[in-house]
């Protein structure tokens, strides 16, 4: 595994860099927020790495701290996360404010990244939210919502508690998101409970079908 690489910067084209290490020339693809720290062509620089193996590839990616290269990680542990999304998501947001918006549910934080919709976004809170809020612990960050990301997002966060709650009560996720997109904008004005109740309703109904 490379952890890191060390060398001068030859080219830089939209996020994909080529390092040269001692001859040898590394292709990385890197996140805006490490792009706009990395100086200019000819600068030496050194990256934290991390490489995605695929059936007809290897990609190695790249970081500037090693907060953001644990981030990176962390997001792949979500099912339906790819490593472009992953980078977007960090190109948008901080390590810091990333686990933030993951402990606390701003949703609309996460959103506002291209490529996150409202599923992917709740999806991302319920998988990591406890990882997020351990690491934050250990950094000695206090978790916050700011009141203006309350107000942007009620019907996201409604969402994404809602399934939080079906799958504590054993819910699959996959089923629990299929109940909730199935009431879709029937769900307007709805509070979590009322939310939640008619989620179970058709979860329910939805049982009794599959065994008869």
């Amino acid at each position: 595994m490379i952890g890191y690489i060390h060398g001068k910067l030859l080219h830089v084209e939209g996020n994909e860099i080529l390092v040269d290490v001692n001859g040898l020339g590394y292709e990385l693809s890197i996140p805006d927020s490490s792009l706009a720290k990395l100086g200019k062509e000819g600068d030496e620089i050194t990256l934290f790495t991390h490489l995605v193996s695929k059936e007809d590839s290897l990609i190695l990616y790249g970081f500037e701290s090693l907060e953001e290269k644990a981030a990176f990680r962390l997001l792949l542990e979500v099912s339906g996360v790819g490593p472009r999304l992953a980078l977007a998501l960090l190109s948008r947001l901080s390590p810091a404010q990333l686990l933030q918006a993951l402990a606390t549910g701003e949703i609309s934080r996460l959103q506002a990244v291209k490529g996150v919709g409202r599923k992917t976004a709740a999806r991302l809170h319920v998988d990591l939210k406890e990882k997020a809020r351990e690491l934050l612990s250990k950094k000695g960050i206090t978790q916050h919502v700011r009141p203006t990301e309350l107000a942007e997002a009620p019907e996201s966060s409604i969402w994404s508690d809602a399934l939080s709650a079906l799958m504590n009560l054993g819910y699959h996720q996959n089923e629990a998101e299929s109940a909730l997109e199935r009431l879709g904008h029937s769900s307007d004005g709805h509070d979590v409970e009322m939310l939640i109740k008619e989620a179970l309703k058709l979860l329910s109904s939805r049982g009794r079908n599959a065994s008869r």
